[in-house]
């Protein structure tokens, strides 16, 4: 008993410190590829250290690449340029999306089947994405169209990183994949960013906060805790906390701390969004 709650407790600290990811992000206007590479690299460096015992076989390293470039540096570069044209709030519910993308991808490259229970799940979780960009469209605020379609492409990212780690599942720590993942994803990001023309930047006080944040709490930290909660209560019961728990931080969070209104199309887009988490979960737990 005091191991699932044990484990039921990292699952939720792991999902309040991830659902505070773009809360984070709002506080800096650093350049996106900066704010992403930043990040990345930096939850890549604090588990490194796990990387001296890894072995990572040749053939699986293209993989490994096309994993760490999606989920590292395009994913993270595309939400941190969709919160320039969207809030906080509004990322936090459009995030959930991940998990049809994660579905479809699934079903393309690796043939897994979908339930009919879980077609009404992901459908729930659409309905909620596109009422957000409705509401986007008609509201005039801070969300545009374009910084909806950004993060859902981020999601996209997430999605097929997700679908390339289930083939390295059990072959490698996730700690590992992790910290392999943070040093060449982020490392890329910052790369680029890098090689491109920028303005002299000059890093203040809440910018460094906030990429420590992100990095070692929001990325590191919260991925370490999401999976000591998988050694426990295994992977249902730990998504079915960590999904609805992080999207609910970032909402409650961008509410109380960034003020972002909730009006009644976003309760709705997030009550469609839970319904459909716990859908699929409960599917999941059902198999």
């Amino acid at each position: 008993m005091r191991r699932e709650t044990n484990g039921a407790l990292l699952a939720l600290a792991a999902a309040i410190l991830f659902g505070l990811v773009a809360i984070a992000a709002k506080t800096t206007q650093l350049p996106p590829l900066l704010k992403g590479g930043g990040a990345y690299l930096l939850a890549g460096a604090l588990l490194a250290p796990f990387l001296r015992n890894a072995r990572i076989q040749r053939r699986d390293w293209p993989v490994i690449l096309l994993m760490s470039l999606a989920g590292g540096a395009i994913a993270p570069t595309l939400l941190f340029y969709g919160l320039q044209q969207a809030s906080a709030l509004h990322a936090s519910l459009l995030l959930t999306f991940e998990m049809v993308f994660t579905a479809i991808l699934a079903r393309i490259l690796l043939h897994e089947k979908l339930p009919p229970s879980g077609l009404i799940g992901y459908s729930l979780l659409l309905a909620s994405a596109l009422l957000v960009a409705y509401a986007s469209a008609t509201n005039g605020g801070e969300t545009s169209l374009l910084g909806v379609a950004l993060i859902l492409a981020a999601t996209l990212g997430w999605g097929l990183d997700n679908t390339l780690s289930t083939k390295l599942v059990g072959s490698y720590e996730p700690h590992h994949m992790v910290a392999i993942k943070g040093l060449i994803g982020g490392g890329a990001a910052i790369l680029v960013f890098l090689l491109l023309p920028h303005d002299a930047l000059s890093l203040a006080t809440n910018d460094l906060l906030a990429i420590a944040y992100i990095g070692v709490l929001g990325i590191g930290l919260s991925i370490v805790l999401f999976y000591r909660a998988l050694q426990r209560i295994g992977a249902t019961r730990t998504s079915a906390i960590f999904l609805p728990g992080s999207a609910l931080a970032g909402v409650i969070g961008a509410r109380v701390i960034l003020r972002d209104p909730l009006g009644v199309l976003q309760m709705i887009a997030g009550a469609l969004a839970l319904a459909g988490i716990l859908l699929l979960t409960r599917d999941t737990a059902a198999k």
